[in-house]
């Protein structure tokens, strides 16, 4: 087992200083190196003038390729340059995936630098949780993906990613807390008229059928997941990997069970269907 030191957050406010974060793109592989400098004399002004990293990987390519060889992507003046650099990456890697980067460091907390691994990635990331919870170091700023694009590949993994993670009921019971008694100033009110108007599916007003294994047909309009409960049903994997697909999972609370969604194909189903087997609810 690998004991790491550990060294607390460290905000660089020398006034000969200019500490700065950087990305930085590989043009041939694609590859990410990220980075800061944060010594007296840095200044992102000598960004790939006189200085080229402290990565001999990146220095080597240089040798070869050319400064031509990368492109930058992000540079940035910030006093917590070091530690904002750990967090991104560290966001990073389990966003994108270590095979992404050229170098798979967690710079500059540990120097000269520990190649990651698995265990060390998810021991550091434990303690750092814990600080920050506890507020004995300040948690970075998140990088700022607002109104950035993502790619098809991107959302999938973040989708995919956001499944299957059960929400506590005290989590439940924050989030509530948070949103009570907000309300909403008369031009939010306009928007969100006008996103219904457009999109008869937005804020969960789909239409949904579930068809029990003796044919009674189930119909609701919005409220899914308090009529799957009510029904002794899951919303988990066994309702959404067989919702529309015309196949019921063979295990779990929904054996036998047919899902349906969307205005359209749920109306067609019902046309052949007699009145006293749909149970509609309001």
């Amino acid at each position: 087992m690998i004991f790491l030191p550990f060294y607390p957050t460290v905000m660089i406010n020398n006034c000969m200083s200019k500490p700065y974060f950087y990305k930085i793109q590989h043009t041939r592989t694609g590859k990410i190196y990220v980075g800061s400098q944060y010594g007296s004399k840095s200044d992102k002004k000598n960004f790939f003038t006189t200085y080229f990293t402290s990565s001999l990987t990146i220095q080597n390519i240089i040798k070869t390729e050319g400064v031509e060889a990368f492109k930058i992507v992000k540079i940035q003046e910030r006093n917590d340059a070091r530690n904002y650099e750990e967090y991104y990456l560290n966001k990073c890697y389990s966003l994108l995936g270590k095979n992404k980067f050229i170098e798979k460091f967690y710079n500059r907390n540990l120097s000269p630098g520990i190649l990651l691994t698995e265990d060390i990635i998810t021991k550091i990331t434990k303690t750092k949780q814990n600080l920050w919870n506890s507020g004995v170091i300040a948690k970075p700023t998140p990088p700022n993906w607002k109104g950035k694009k993502r790619s098809e590949t991107m959302r999938k993994r973040l989708s995919e990613s956001k499944k299957g993670h059960p929400v506590s009921k005290e989590t439940r019971r924050k989030l509530r807390a948070a949103n009570l008694g907000k309300t909403y100033n008369e031009e939010t009110k306009r928007k969100k008229a006008q996103s219904i108007e457009k999109h008869p599916n937005a804020y969960n007003r789909n239409h949904w059928l579930f068809i029990s294994p003796d044919g009674v047909h189930y119909y609701t309009v919005g409220k899914r997941n308090e009529r799957l409960h009510n029904l002794g049903l899951s919303e988990g994997p066994g309702f959404q990997k067989y919702c529309n697909t015309g196949r019921f999972p063979k295990k779990g609370k929904n054996v036998g069970w047919l899902f349906y969604s969307g205005k359209n194909i749920v109306n067609e189903i019902l046309k052949n269907v007699d009145k006293d087997k749909i149970v509609r609810y309001e």
